[in-house]
């Protein structure tokens, strides 16, 4: 499937080329399957101004830029200072340039493959009818890179919250499908081992990689600087356009000419249950988190209410008994901008009702007042239940909802999610990813944006809720 970049790519490179009547179509119709209108307005006008043309010398092309939100599909952005700092280049084989639509399509066969393999969404809880018990991912926190002590966010986040993994009958072992090369299994992690290190993090830590581990990848984003066509430096291109007195509204043909394009890149990490010789537990126990002092069950209950309690402009918030024989089933009413929660007493613990809460709070940060996300194309209420834009809308709320269970540290069971009602929205995703690869992008990237609207971060880095919280703590 061809992409949106790589059909830019192409029409970018017709400089000096010869194509017929026929070629030229190919392309309009590719560019109007992949949304790119201008190059099918350029296209098409060169067809209706010479109709009687067989074929089209392309003597000169003006390139269009490809500028796809990094920050909005939830990619962070690493210098190339970084990148060597970490290890991701070339020359070691961890930072691999490839297409953006590669990348885009790597990560979203990760998820539709899990998706197919577990027959549920990866952050969710269910009744699983063949164990007859409850099963589902525990985000109990982040994944962490070991040398920087960051939490990873957004699209990596997900990604590395998966561990891939040998077992006796894929050792060695490559499988080729449809959509590449596969090794290994896949599996959600559900306790504390959460550091993810470069191979180069690894040496450094005096460190050894246990044989036959497989990585996972981080995506980031960089740019590429260039002036007339020739590749420069970021510093070359920051000293031009102070000279040259550039601005987003300059028009004068060296501001012209000085151009800025992003490209995604990734590098590999391992995850720290697959490295000898490095003590984990002491790194742990010296990081700065929440998770050293919310350990009780009921400290992690009171930092999720107080999650709810100091989100901003919160919704009205209505607790009821709802009637599930009647298919009664907690709800966010835009409309009314109300969460419908159930008693709390109807669940087997509270850390379910929680669940549940945060997963219709995220809902809620889509209101216009909050963060609009619901402007958004592809997030507007659907009309039909499990069509793709309440799919895509569902999934932002169990993305959120999971990164707020981090925060807490509570285990995230949603009374909605049963097999019935998760095989129901999930059909809905599985087609909006397989149709568009940036979608689950888009959905993480919202989803950080949700869990970081309810959190309300200060200055420091910490969130709202966590002064009431230590204070609560000192009082007891």
């Amino acid at each position: 499937m061809i992409g949106q970049n790589q059909i830019i790519e192409k029409y970018n490179s017709l400089q000096g080329k010869s194509l017929t009547r026929s070629k030229v179509r190919q392309i309009i119709r590719d560019a109007k399957k992949e949304r790119v209108p201008e190059i099918v307005n350029k296209l098409t006008g060169l067809l209706r101004q010479f109709p009687n043309e067989r074929g089209f010398e392309f003597d000169r092309v003006t390139p269009i830029v490809i500028r796809d939100d990094f920050e909005a599909l939830g990619i962070p952005y690493l210098s190339s200072e970084l990148e060597k700092e970490m290890g991701s280049n070339e020359i070691e084989g961890l930072g691999k340039r490839v297409s953006n639509d590669d990348i885009y399509k790597m990560i979203t066969d990760k998820f539709v493959k899990i998706i197919d393999e577990h027959d549920r969404m990866p952050w969710s809880s269910g009744f699983n009818e063949a164990k007859e018990k409850e099963a589902g991912f525990s985000f109990s926190n982040l994944p962490v890179n070991y040398a920087s002590k960051k939490y990873y966010r957004g699209i990596n986040a997900l990604v590395l919250s998966m561990y891939r993994f040998h077992t006796e009958e894929t050792k060695g072992k490559v499988y080729i499908t449809s959509k590449g090369f596969e090794q290994g299994e896949v599996e959600m992690i559900q306790d504390d081992r959460l550091f993810w290190l470069t191979f180069k993090q690894i040496k450094e830590a005096g460190g050894k990689l246990k044989k036959d581990s497989l990585s996972q990848q981080a995506i980031y984003y960089n740019w590429i600087f260039s002036f007339h066509g020739k590749k420069i430096s970021e510093q070359k291109y920051k000293e031009l356009k102070k000279q040259f007195g550039c601005s987003a509204s300059s028009t004068s043909d060296h501001c012209k000419a000085l151009q800025k394009y992003g490209f995604l890149k990734y590098y590999n990490v391992f995850n720290e249950r697959d490295i000898e010789n490095v003590d984990f537990k002491a790194r742990r126990a010296k990081l700065k988190t929440k998770a050293n002092i919310v350990k009780t069950e009921e400290q992690k209950i009171l930092a999720a209410d107080l999650m709810l309690k100091h989100m901003p402009l919160k919704p009205k918030l209505q607790i009821k008994f709802l009637d599930k024989g009647k298919k009664e089933s907690p709800y966010y009413s835009p409309g009314l901008d109300k969460v419908v929660m159930p008693q709390k007493t109807q669940f087997d613990n509270l850390n379910q009702w929680y669940g549940v809460a945060f997963h219709e709070h995220i809902h809620a940060t889509g209101h216009a007042k909050r963060t609009n996300r619901r402007s958004i194309k592809g997030f507007t209420r659907g009309t039909r239940w499990g069509d793709t834009q309440y799919a895509m809308e569902e999934l932002v709320a169990e993305i959120g909802s999971a990164f707020l269970n981090a925060e807490s540290g509570i285990f995230l069971d949603n009374l909605k999610n049963n097999a019935a009602y998760i095989k129901g929205w999930q059909r809905g995703v599985k087609k909006h990813l397989q149709k568009d690869n940036k979608a689950i992008f888009i959905a993480a990237g919202q989803s950080q944006k949700a869990a970081d609207y309810i959190l309300d971060f200060d200055s420091n880095g910490d969130p709202s809720y966590w002064k009431e919280y230590e204070k609560i703590q000192k009082e007891i």
